[in-house]
Parts: C-alpha cells; sequence; structure tokens
C-alpha cells in the first residue's frame, strides 16, 4: 500500500492513472449506450462456432468478443466490448512504457494523452470489439519487447547457454553522444554546445557499440504471432522488424543468433491455427483477403488525396495532421540521406530507435494510403501505423512544450474537449435522434430526416428482442422453426444477439449474390432440407423481387407472419420484417465453404 501511495504522490504518475482510467470510462459509457454495429455483431457470431480461424479474420477476436457474454451471461453491446475496453487499456499502458523507454516520462506521458483522446483509437481500437483491438495490445506488446530487446542497458543482458558473443557494428561512438530529434541535423560533437531548443537524447557508448541477442527475440516471435492471430496486419509487423534488423548494421548480427531461429518457430507455432484452418478450407482466407490487394480499375491520385483526408478527419485534425507531417517528414529525409552523400554517414550514425519505429509505422499508413488509389479502404485499416507514430509525436511535443508550455496544454486540452463533445452529440443522435426530424428528443426540431440518416440501418437488439417476446405469433413460429436465415451476412449477427436469450435455433444466410462469409462454414447446404424456418431481413430488402423469387424457389411457402417496429425518439426509423418458410426444397447455392 505505502508503494501504491508513493507511486501516486509523483503528479506524472497521478496524470498517467487519470487517463487511463479517464478514458477507460468514457469508453465504457459509449459502449453500453451505443448499438452493436454489424461487424461487432457478426464476430459475435464467431464466438458461436468456436474455430481455429476464419473466413473473414484469424481466432482472436472471437475470443475477445466472446469474453463478456462467456463472464457474465449477458448478451449485450455492452458485454460485446468487455474484451475490447481491457485490451485497450492495456495497449495505452505499453504504449505510454514504450515512450518512457526510448525517450523520457515527459514524452511517455504526452504519448499517453495523445493516444488517449484520438476518437478512432478510442472507438476503433477501445470500443468496438473489432479484430483491431487485440491487434493493437499485441501489436503495443511487441513494440515494447522489440525495445527492450534492441535497446537494453547492458546491465540488463543476462548470460545464458543460447547466448551470442556480443556482436559489434563497425561504427566508432564518441563517449557520450546526442542524436538531435530533426532527423536532417547532423551529429553534435561531445565538446559542442546543444541547443536549448532541441531534444537531445543521449546513449551510453557502450549501449550502443554492441548488441547481443538474446531470449527476449523468443518471446518478440510469439508476440508477433499472436498479432497475427488477431489480423492479418501482423505480418507487416513482422516483416517491419525484420526491415529494422536488416537495414541497422548493429542489430544484423540478430540473424546468426539461435535466438532467431527459436523466434521464428514460436511464430510459426503461434500462428499455426490459421495456418490448419486455412489448409483444410483450401486457403479461402488467404485468397479472400489478397484479392482485395489486387487491382481491379485504374489509378486515381485523387482517391489517395480522399483517403489521407479521410484519415486526418478519424485522428482529428489537430492530432492526424501533426501524424501526416511527421510521417512525410520521416519518409522524405530517409530519402533523401539515402541518395545523399551522408548516407554512409546515415547508415552508421542514424537514431535507431527512431528507425524502429518508422519501420513498424510507415508500411502500414503508406501501403493502404497506396491501395486507396485503386480500391476503397475502411479508416481503421492505416491506423496501427499511425499509433506508432504517435510515439514521435509525444517526443515532438516535447520539443513544443520547451517554446511554450501553454501552447501544448490547450492543444491537448481543447482537442480532448472537441473530441469528447462530438462523441457525445454522435452517441446522443443514434440513441436517441437529438438532431432528427421529426424526433420525441430533437433540438429545436432537428433538422436531419431518418431517411437521410444512415445510423438508422443499426439494429437496437433490445426493440427486437422485446418485440419478439411480446408477440404470441412470433414466439410461436420461432420455437417450431428449425433455423433461422437471413438474406445478408451483416443481418445475422444483430439478429443473433437480439434472439439469444429466447432461443438456441441456429441462424444461416442465403445470399442471392453467394456472399455468405463465414456462414458458408457454419453449416451444411443439405443440413436442413425438409425443416421449416424464420426469414427475418429488414425493410429495406422486402421490396427485392428477386431475393423473394429465389427464397420461393426453395421452399414450398415463403409467408410473412409479423414486423418488429424500431424506434427512436418516438419515432419508427426501421422495420424488421419476420417471414415463415415452410420445408426446405433444396440446398441454397454457395460458392465456397463446406
Amino acid at each position: 500500500m505505502q508503494i501504491i501511495q508513493k507511486w501516486l504522490a509523483r503528479k506524472t504518475h497521478q496524470s498517467v492513472l487519470f487517463l487511463l482510467v479517464g478514458g477507460l470510462l468514457f469508453r465504457a459509457i459509449i459502449a453500453f449506450f451505443s448499438y452493436p454495429t454489424f461487424d461487432e455483431a457478426y464476430y459475435y457470431l464467431y464466438s458461436l462456432h468456436l474455430d481455429w480461424s476464419y473466413f473473414d479474420h484469424p481466432l482472436l477476436v472471437a475470443l475477445t468478443t466472446g469474453f463478456g457474454p462467456w463472464v457474465t451471461g449477458v448478451v449485450s453491446q455492452f458485454t460485446i466490448r468487455l474484451g475490447a475496453l481491457i485490451l485497450h487499456t492495456g495497449s495505452l499502458l505499453l504504449l505510454y512504457l514504450a515512450s518512457k523507454r526510448l525517450f523520457s516520462a515527459k514524452a511517455a506521458n504526452l504519448t499517453l494523452a495523445i493516444a488517449t483522446i484520438c476518437p478512432i483509437f478510442q472507438i476503433g481500437f477501445g470500443v468496438l470489439s473489432l479484430p483491431d483491438s487485440p491487434l493493437m495490445f499485441f501489436w503495443s506488446a511487441s513494440l515494447y519487447c522489440a525495445i527492450d530487446e534492441f535497446f537494453r542497458q547492458p546491465s540488463n543482458q543476462n548470460h545464458s547457454l543460447l547466448q551470442d558473443q556480443s556482436c559489434s557494428s563497425n561504427t566508432h561512438f564518441p563517449k557520450d553522444i546526442t542524436f538531435i530529434n530533426d532527423e536532417l541535423n547532423q551529429l553534435k560533437s561531445p565538446s559542442s554546445p546543444s541547443s536549448p531548443s532541441s531534444h537531445l537524447l543521449t546513449l551510453n557508448k557502450t549501449q550502443y557499440d554492441s548488441y547481443t541477442p538474446s531470449y527476449r527475440l523468443a518471446l518478440l516471435g510469439i508476440l508477433v504471432g499472436l498479432a497475427c492471430l488477431s489480423k492479418y496486419h501482423g505480418f507487416v509487423l513482422g516483416l517491419g522488424l525484420i526491415g529494422f534488423c536488416l537495414t541497422s548494421p548493429r542489430h544484423r548480427c540478430v540473424w546468426r543468433s539461435p535466438w532467431a531461429w527459436l523466434a521464428l518457430g514460436l511464430f510459426i507455432i503461434t500462428i499455426s491455427p490459421i495456418l490448419l484452418w486455412n489448409i483444410q478450407h483450401d486457403w479461402v482466407s488467404f485468397r479472400f483477403q489478397s484479392e482485395r490487394a489486387v487491382p481491379k480499375s485504374g489509378y486515381n491520385l485523387l482517391n489517395v488525396v480522399l483517403v489521407c483526408l479521410a484519415g486526418v478527419a478519424y485522428l482529428f485534425p489537430t492530432i492526424g495532421l501533426p501524424l501526416w507531417w511527421l510521417s512525410l517528414r520521416s519518409l522524405f529525409s530517409r530519402v533523401i540521406q539515402f541518395f545523399s552523400r551522408q548516407s554512409r554517414v546515415y547508415n552508421e550514425n542514424s537514431d535507431t530507435t527512431k528507425l524502429l519505429i518508422l519501420w513498424v509505422s510507415l508500411p502500414i499508413i503508406f501501403g493502404f494510403t497506396f491501395i486507396g488509389g485503386y480500391r476503397q479502404i475502411l479508416p481503421a485499416w492505416s491506423m496501427p501505423g499511425f499509433w506508432g507514430i504517435t510515439l514521435l509525436l509525444g517526443q515532438q511535443a516535447v520539443t513544443w512544450q520547451k517554446r511554450s508550455r501553454r501552447w501544448v496544454r490547450r492543444w491537448l486540452i481543447g482537442s480532448g474537449i472537441m473530441i469528447s463533445s462530438i462523441l457525445l452529440i454522435l452517441l446522443l443522435q443514434v440513441t436517441a435522434g437529438i438532431v432528427q426530424k421529426p424526433g420525441q428528443y430533437a433540438l429545436m426540431g432537428g433538422f436531419l430526416p431518418p431517411k437521410d440518416d444512415p445510423s438508422t440501418e443499426l439494429i437496437d437488439i433490445q426493440q427486437l428482442r422485446r418485440g419478439f417476446g411480446e408477440s404470441p405469433v412470433l414466439s410461436a413460429a420461432l420455437e417450431k422453426s428449425s433455423f433461422i436465415f437471413t438474406n445478408r451476412y451483416y443481418l445475422g449477427g444483430p439478429i443473433a444477439m437480439a434472439l439469444k436469450p429466447l432461443t438456441n435455433t441456429p441462424i444461416t444466410c442465403f445470399d442471392i449474390g453467394k456472399d455468405m462469409r463465414g456462414f458458408a462454414f457454419w453449416s451444411k447446404p443439405e443440413q436442413w432440407l425438409g425443416e421449416d424456418a424464420l426469414y427475418i431481413t429488414t425493410a429495406p430488402f422486402i421490396s427485392r423481387n428477386d431475393l423473394m423469387a429465389s427464397y420461393q424457389s426453395h421452399f414450398s411457402s415463403l409467408i410473412e407472419i409479423g414486423t418488429v417496429p424500431i424506434q427512436r425518439g418516438g419515432v419508427v426509423i426501421n422495420v424488421i420484417h419476420v417471414y415463415q418458410a415452410k420445408k426446405l426444397l433444396k440446398p441454397y447455392p454457395r460458392s465456397y465453404g463446406i
């Protein structure tokens, strides 16, 4: 207890605790009240069909999404997000420790503040139950482990039977050397006075003259493997670490270490669930993901600009613009130094701490930005890269603090207030319709009609659950049906969440476009031949004559038996339609699956 009190006595530690706990509570409020997104609800179905891997993503999102319902026994938008809430807090802590290990406590505090208030980090990594939550936790853990391995103090080097002889780079550093934050500045000699406006990182000669690979490489192999088990982005993280070891002269000796080959073996063992599942299913997951990277149209530079602007918006301009500035500056400075006469000096005397950050960040950022020129990408795809660049922004903010501490404070507090206010307004609109016209809770009469509001597509699972529970007709039909089907894979998740307390009836997808995703592997085509079913869909699809004709040809009869209105602010914004489908006559076609 005294240790905790002593730790909390320091103002910097109090700010760390405030950011971690305050951020967790704010995200918990959003997680509790906001409706589940289609992706989250779809991943809830993963937890009902546990497997080594899945069509869209690897294993861990099933565990993080299922964690809350398994622990509490309750299926709700909050419980499926418990895993994300916990993991993101851990990710923030690891990012803080990484910055403190690389730079300073001041830089770590600023880095933590930036990452805590950034909206896409808050929602995409810390609220929604997506593959990004475990990805960023193990991404951050891998980065911290790499820092501890490649930049550890000599006193922390433990000798063991597998330890190699210490290998040295060809560089010759003076006894005390300093690296200036601006990557285009040259190294200062120890006798020259340092500029008070430049943040200097003092490094010990022994630490940077030699590097001895250790057991941490084996741990790093496991952590990168777990990142891959979260999302396929983890493979880019692994390639970035390889690129760092190849371009940092002091660390090239890692390839002669048995620890590196043990790390490779442990990495392969860790990702074996992905490999085994894909071997069993004709590599369908790898083929699905790789096809996304293949151009199907011409390249459009305007789309690249739009991708950049969308990224800035999701990061929030006061954070996104500095992150892009640091990313571009770092890339251009490395390119200039590589082709200039100073390239030899750079290769031998570069700031390897920044080199590590850039290798695990820039490939993700610029890779997906480039892909955005020929296909649509989601903003979250490039965000792991900006997560790493946040370390450099926190370090840069230390330099800004020396010029104007008040300006930096206003920047962070102002950004935090603006972002929090915007998120709360969006939450109130999604749940209560405060700008909806008409609406019971609309401010000043509202201005946004429900038909123009994309958030009306989200399904309030509590209302859908009550609709089935309070309708004798729907309850009886649900009890007598052997299975439930819907026409789009993303609708299956909210329906399954809503009906889970009422029934354990399996749910599947009959998609006329044959985009069944994971449903193709959770049942066999002939499994329900001759059985009755319920067809559940939303209002936009009831006018699809091709859908109805397809289902009528596969069942002996298809009759609508009820509807469940979804209301917001006293106004019906969506309607769930329920049909009784009698006797499946033939298997519904699918282009892949079991």
